[in-house]
């Protein structure tokens, strides 16, 4: 086995993945500008600098829930945070200036989802505050040299209730300010001395109606804390602790005001909570609130999102009284508003959303407009299946987050980096296959009993040309649409023609019953990758037919290398369902019928010279046929073999199928950890003992090309996420390993599916249940 780690550090040229659903899921290094985020069980990190997320780090097997990190101005080390839904909390070292993560264990903290983290550093120790969903608040002291490197300060028992978020703050001196809120709608101040390792409860901020969900605090003077609380009521309240003065009004001359608290840290000790300022500019619950200090004009601002899906930065007018001086967010009718919002290191605004998107706010140069920046994004679920456009231009993904995303190389970015370039279909039905046909068309299939399949509009093909600088002056672009809209409560995607750009009634004349349109496209001219909001609204593709004939939920589909023919399936448990249907792409009807296994058949695959079809099946077996096809609808289909499950050397479900480049062996992978190779000729094994991995294979793709006439390529992910590189002699012969991409360069769940790319060989791209696509050089590793 072979495994050069220094060789494959440096594969990883393109990563998509989405930021989870949780509220404290994103950090932001104010040394470095790395965006660190919680992308299912793994941390992802992204350069603004690069245009790309350069790893993924993983230590958790369950979802990532809440990240912080923390960095001091004396040193280039940091430390990242990351709790999960297992209870445990997971530790990296940051090395700022290098651009490195060490791992530094797994914990076991809680009994159930840590939902919240916060860490300060008092002389020269730094301490970690957590909160989960088993009604525990939790201070632990960071020890790096141990080999327990949380050790335990506070246990706090909170009994029935349940604390949502939790602060910690050093302050005032020698004494931690813990903050947590409970479900009682209060904000719990405590105070925490190190020596005595003693918990004294201050005081209960009140007001919210409902349950807050996030605190955040900036340190004005040595005396002097704005506190700052968003809840669920859609208000964010503002409290101002300070010492309290002489000319403090007592009670009885204050009864209609809203009356001050007093915290006792000790005698000597009292600081005043003073309701500053109540925020109502939201619509809905509050997820995020986070001070900045302007590195550049010493401004103090708040930045407050919610879900109504806007992010509002407030400003401080005078004393007390705050005003909103700029507000963004989302638009489309698919958004379900924004889970968290973070300042970049220069002054800008991040978000992330319901979706797993992100949008990024940059002040213009020239104005005080805030103009959209390109940011990261990807699957907020399960990506069950991918395709390359068979030119290579283009790759296409498709996931249970029920939307299908194109990913291109843009040369119009400074890095010339991947990015989505457009969102072709979003469906009602959570996605399972796609599979792409030449001239910018695909066919995909979802939890439904249809088959779609879409071709590209003209707004697609001029930016796809400007963002790639592909030339695609082949394909007929006279008959193409302007664009595709989503009708409202529709599944198909409707052409939307220039005709029909020129003949929409300005908003001031619909009716109140036409206010809502039947499409919302607006072609645009894009100088560098589409936004979030853009890939929403502007990117679909026209749907140009839909294919009936399956009696269950579409599982697999494949098409031909010359895009002649797409052969689909379903799911099934008996024989007449589990038929493969062939159809002819020009015609879109229905040429073919194939019933050999008895069970869900899990992929198709076409030869590379379109004359052979291979499926696989739960049954635990494979069919080969021979397809001619003369003119449009005259199939000839011959059976080559039908594995026998006595004989074959998989005892279980076989997940996955492929071709070598040549279309002389094709390979087969199952959940009994088996690989194995086999010859197109007569279906006969082409090597005596077929490969044992160690975990069960669920994908494998064989090279698109010759890399050497002495032996054949090919690719094998795994049920552990790892993907397997392999070659096998063109004479025979065993497997032998070339390579091995472990967790972190591949994925953290099942692999979904491989593929080469059509155009360059070096190029592989992956899926995976952990929400992620991959596209890996592997160049380093094949030369």
């Amino acid at each position: 086995m072979v495994e050069n780690e220094e060789k494959n550090e440096n594969l990883n040229v393109y990563t998509s993945i989405g930021c989870n659903r949780t509220c404290n899921c994103m950090v932001i290094s104010k040394k470095s500008g790395l965006v660190y985020y919680g992308g299912n069980a793994s941390v992802a990190v992204y350069s603004p600098h690069n245009e790309k997320i350069t790893h993924t780090l993983v230590q958790h097997d369950k979802r990532v829930n809440c990240v912080t990190l923390h960095e001091t101005e004396s040193s280039d080390n940091g430390i990242l945070f990351a709790g999960a839904s297992c209870g445990h909390i997971a530790l990296w070292q940051v090395d700022v200036a290098g651009g490195h993560h060490k791992p530094l264990g797994k914990f076991p903290c809680h009994d159930s989802s840590v939902t919240s983290l916060s860490v300060v550093e008092q002389d020269g120790d730094i301490i970690l505050a957590s909160t989960a969903n088993d009604s525990r608040v939790k201070l632990w002291k960071i020890n790096l040299d141990a080999d327990e490197k949380l050790q335990l300060l506070l246990d706090k028992d909170l009994k029935t209730s349940l604390a949502f978020t939790v602060h910690l703050l050093a302050w005032p001196k020698p004494y931690l300010t813990l903050l947590y809120s409970l479900d009682n709608c209060s904000v719990v101040v405590n105070s925490f001395h190190s020596d005595k390792k003693e918990l004294k409860v201050l005081g209960l901020l009140k007001g919210h109606e409902d349950w807050v969900t996030q605190l955040d605090t900036i340190q004005l003077t040595e005396n002097t804390i704005l506190l700052a609380s968003g809840g669920q009521d859609s208000i964010v309240r503002i409290w101002r602790l300070e010492p309290p003065s002489a000319d403090t009004p007592s009670d009885d001359e204050r009864d209609l005001e809203v009356k001050d608290q007093l915290l006792e840290y000790s005698s000597e000790r009292l600081y005043r909570v003073q309701l500053e300022s109540v925020l109502c500019g939201h619509e809905d619950k509050v997820n995020s609130v986070n001070w900045n200090k302007s590195r550049t004009t010493g401004e103090l601002s708040l930045l407050t999102a919610s879900l109504d899906k806007t992010t509002i930065i407030w400003k401080q007018e005078e004393e007390g009284v705050w005003t909103e001086m700029a507000r963004f967010g989302e638009i489309g009718g698919n958004t379900l508003g924004i889970f968290g919002a973070a300042w970049t290191n220069d002054d800008d605004v991040l978000s992330y959303s319901f979706s797993g998107a992100f949008h990024l706010w940059q002040r213009a140069k020239d104005s005080d407009r805030w103009v959209p920046g390109i940011v990261p994004g990807g699957h907020q679920g399960s990506v069950c299946d991918l395709s390359w456009a068979k030119d290579g231009k283009y790759l296409l993904s498709v996931s249970v987050d029920q939307t299908t995303r194109c990913h291109g190389c843009c040369q119009v970015t400074a890095a010339g980096s991947w990015h989505q370039v457009a969102r072709p279909q979003v469906h009602g039905y959570d996605m399972s296959c796609i599979a792409a046909l030449p001239n910018l068309g695909f066919v995909s299939g979802a939890e439904e009993k249809v088959l779609r399949a879409f071709k590209a509009p003209q707004n697609f093909l001029d930016n796809f040309r400007r963002l790639t600088g592909y030339s695609l002056d082949d394909i007929d672009k006279n008959s193409l649409p302007t664009g595709a809209s989503l009708p409202t409560l529709g599944l198909s995607n409707k052409a939307v023609y220039e005709g029909d750009l020129n003949n929409q009634k300005p908003e001031t004349e619909r009716h109140v019953k036409d206010q809502f349109p039947d499409f919302y496209f607006s072609p645009e001219v894009l100088e560098k990758p589409p936004t979030e909001e853009s890939l929403v609204q502007n990117t679909l593709w026209p749907e140009v037919h839909k294919m009936y004939g399956h009696g269950y939920e579409i599982y697999c589909v494949a098409a031909s290398a010359d895009g002649r023919m797409v052969a689909s399936a379903c799911k099934s448990a008996q024989p007449k369902e589990a038929a493969i249907l062939i159809w002819n792409t020009q015609t879109w009807k229905q040429i073919g019928r194939i019933e050999v296994h008895s069970l869900t058949v899990t992929q198709l695959a076409f030869s590379p010279t379109a004359d052979h079809l291979l499926s696989v099946s739960r049954d635990r077996t494979w069919a080969l046929h021979s397809l001619t096809l003369n003119g449009t609808d005259d199939l000839t289909i011959s059976k080559i073999k039908y594995s026998d499950k006595k004989t074959s050397p998989h005892k279980r479900i076989i997940w996955t199928c492929s071709w070598s480049h040549d279309g002389k062996y094709f390979y087969t992978g199952s959940r009994d950890k088996i690989l194995a190779c086999w010859s197109a000729v007569d279906g006969s094994l082409a090597m005596a003992t077929p490969l044992l991995l160690p975990e069960a294979v669920t994908a494998v793709a064989g090279c698109t090309h010759e890399i050497s006439t002495d032996f054949y390529t090919l690719a094998v992910g795994l049920e552990n996420g790892q993907i397997h590189i392999l070659r096998h002699a063109s004479t025979g012969g065993d497997f032998t390993s070339v390579s091995v991409l472990n967790n972190e360069q591949a994925h953290h769940s099942t692999v979904t599916r491989l593929q080469f790319c059509p155009s360059d060989p070096s190029l592989l791209a992956s899926s995976a249940q952990d929400h992620s696509v991959k596209i890996y050089n592997l160049k380093p590793v094949l030369t």
